[in-house]
């Protein structure tokens, strides 16, 4: 998974073979296991996360959206195999839902009619499992993905794009700021422990005099 929206290149062999392999090689072969156990029952549901921005091109999230597309594809073409064996397949459309991973920005971190925290989608997506094969599972994002589709190709490039470098550029900047804040939180402790040093004071030792040899002086006298 992208951490921000970022080019092709920026990413690392490791973090593309990762998303691979999650969104295209785990997802087919967990199908593939459990597909067979469903068939012995005749009945049963599978559920894929995909993406809705990924139902077209989808500029700095290139092999996320790729990926997510196959999903879709994927779930697609199973449900038309196996539904009249009594098994759906599912393949949920979201678009942006409130979670640890929108939290490089501000517009996407602060939930919204448009932008529902995990829970409530979940709660959304799960009632429409009788209903639909492919859908948003959430009746905002499915406004939002009918005036996407409604959007030539080259307006929806341009805007795609630019929005993405939109969220790139806060993204890094909160980058920038978490940096700061980690270089002066560490400033600060070093500076605390150099004072806390200084300030140690050696412990004083106290004597006291003995009462009988101070009992029998005054008896001298």
């Amino acid at each position: 998974m992208y951490d921000y929206p970022m080019g092709f290149l920026d990413l690392s062999p490791d973090r593309l073979w990762n998303m691979v392999n999650v969104n295209v090689g785990a997802a087919t072969m967990m199908c593939h296991i459990i597909l067979p156990q469903m068939l012995r029952r005749a009945k049963g549901a599978i559920i894929n996360i995909c993406s809705g921005p990924s139902t077209r091109p989808l500029p700095m999230m290139t092999v996320y959206g790729a990926t997510k597309n196959y999903l879709d594809y994927l779930s697609v073409c199973l449900h038309e195999e196996y539904h009249s064996h009594g098994i759906v397949v599912q393949s949920l459309l979201p678009n942006c839902v409130a979670t640890r991973r929108t939290t490089y920005s501000p517009h996407l971190e602060t939930q919204s009619m448009f932008i529902p925290s995990a829970g409530n989608y979940a709660h959304s997506a799960l009632n429409t499992l009788t209903l639909y094969q492919r859908t948003t599972g959430y009746w905002p994002h499915t406004v939002q993905l009918w005036m996407c589709s409604c959007l030539p190709n080259w307006v929806w490039r341009r805007t795609v794009s630019h929005v993405m470098a939109l969220l790139r550029k806060q993204a890094e900047e909160r980058k920038a700021l978490g940096r700061l804040y980690t270089s002066n939180a560490a400033g600060l402790m070093r500076s605390s422990k150099t004072l806390s040093e200084r300030l140690k004071l050696k412990p004083r030792t106290r004597t006291f005099s003995n009462p009988e040899d101070s009992g029998s002086s005054d008896g001298k006298r």
